[in-house]
């Protein structure tokens, strides 16, 4: 809301702005005394070229520019009446000692757009949707557009950026952004899995094809995919690519008759017979050609070099966000910038979800799929979902509150929720032994966790 005493200015400008390290100053609204600066500016144009120019027709605006163009040097060269005509031009000596050089990088002007993250923790701008980070699920972010990417901000922290998509109904997903259930299941393609059996063989690579297409759905084919990759390293490669073949050669398209064939020895490289060996070499390029392509082809040793620094350097996020810009078409239109801030968001994405997945471990909860949204508030349980949802938040960098503090009061909410939940002993074990813990670590009296002091008095050890 525009003020008139503290006004702001909108985004765009205000970018701007600290772009070219300068201050802009709004001026009010029909105030022209606030920059009477730039409108006597006009007022001089006005009455020194258009004045000299109102009983001229042009037919152009080439032909009207090319006419002020003369006009123009004339009135800049004009002296000023109460400046030194001795001195030169004002330029010189009142702004040239002020100026600064330009940015190295011209503006880019973006666009701010508010929305909401949907449930598959994907927004929506132009009917195309772009992934942030699962845990945003449902809250409201701001989206920053320019011209070659998007970037995503949750209170003013850049949790995601994408490369601007102009296909419709198109997803741009990065992978460290999905639930660790999403993500399990998205891990296998069949163009992964078609990628590894290539590596293996052409053999291996024929029977996973086969595997898969065989079956109405492909990934009904997905287990029986992984149970070769577990005898092949078992067995080595070596004699998974003769057991394939052989399997291949009497029509036997299970993972059964594979493990059997090893089982048996038959796939050994003894085993197979010279004819065997030439059809090996016969059939590699039809067991080629109905594959996708590799992931790395056409990949410099640079680029291989490259990956390998970055593995090296314990970068696992952005080494892979780097092998995949190296296979996507679309990205080697944007700039160096772009690309850039995007390998840096896939670490940072791929450092905070380990975070969580060793928290998750620790917790030992029951269910490794278990998360906050998950929670049933009915059925007479008599949890609070606003202190809930307190419990789950981090830390705002922004607030006064420190981590010990911050930790201190969720042991304390935790303490009351589990006594109000089970009452005294005796009501659910489990969420009395959450209760004891809460209190041991709490340190609180017993009044501070919302029970009465003779209910706490009836623990066996002490709450605070």
């Amino acid at each position: 809301m525009a003020d008139r005493y503290e006004p702001a200015l909108n985004r765009a400008t205000a970018e701007f702005a600290n772009h070219y390290s300068t201050v802009i100053l709004p001026a009010r609204p029909r105030k022209p005394q606030d920059k009477a600066k730039a409108e006597v500016g006009v007022q001089v144009v006005e009455r020194w070229i258009l004045a000299r120019l109102r009983h001229r027709s042009f037919f152009s605006v080439a032909e009207l520019d090319a006419a002020v163009a003369e006009l123009l040097p004339a009135l800049n060269n004009r002296p000023f009446k109460k400046l030194p005509a001795a001195a030169g031009k004002p330029l010189n000596y009142l702004d040239a000692p002020y100026l600064r050089p330009l940015p190295d990088s011209p503006f880019v002007l973006a666009d701010w757009k508010k929305a909401r993250v949907n449930i598959d923790y994907h927004v929506e701008y132009e009917d195309n949707y772009y992934s942030v980070p699962h845990a945003l699920v449902r809250q409201e972010v701001e989206l920053r557009i320019t011209k070659s990417c998007i970037e995503v901000l949750a209170k003013g922290k850049r949790v995601a950026s994408h490369g601007r998509s102009f296909r419709k109904a198109h997803y741009s997903t990065v992978t460290e952004h999905m639930p660790a259930a999403h993500r399990a299941h998205a891990d296998w393609s069949p163009g992964k899995l078609l990628t590894w059996a290539a590596s293996i063989g052409p053999s291996t690579a024929e029977l996973v094809k086969r595997l898969l297409l065989e079956k109405a759905h492909p990934e009904q084919g997905y287990r029986a995919c992984l149970g070769l990759m577990r005898l092949t390293r078992n067995h080595g490669h070596p004699r998974m690519e003769g057991a394939c073949e052989r399997a291949l050669a009497v029509g036997a398209h299970r993972y059964r008759s594979v493990a059997s064939i090893l089982e048996k020895g038959a796939g050994s490289p003894a085993a197979r017979s010279p004819t065997s060996r030439t059809g090996f070499a016969g059939s590699r390029q039809s067991a080629w050609s109905g594959l996708l392509p590799l992931t790395l082809k056409g990949i410099t040793m640079l680029m291989e070099q490259t990956l390998h620094t970055l593995k090296a350097l314990r970068l696992p996020g952005m080494a892979t966000a780097f092998e995949e810009q190296q296979t996507n078409a679309a990205v080697a239109s944007l700039s160096f910038d772009d690309r850039f801030s995007l390998l840096v968001d896939r670490e940072q994405t791929w450092r905070e979800n380990r975070r969580l997945t060793r928290l998750l471990r620790e917790a030992k909860l029951k269910s490794s799929q278990a998360c906050v949204e998950d929670i049933r508030y009915g059925g007479g349980r008599k949890l609070d979902k606003s202190l809930m949802a307190q419990l789950v938040l981090p830390v705002d960098s922004q607030s006064s509150e420190s981590g010990a503090d911050w930790g201190h009061r969720l042991w304390q909410d935790l303490a009351g929720l589990c006594l109000r939940q089970c009452g005294l002993p005796g009501r659910g074990c489990r969420w009395s032994m959450c209760a004891r813990l809460a209190c041991s670590r709490s340190c609180v009296s017993p009044m501070a966790t919302g029970v009465s002091a003779s209910a706490c008095r009836r623990w066996r050890k002490p709450i605070c």
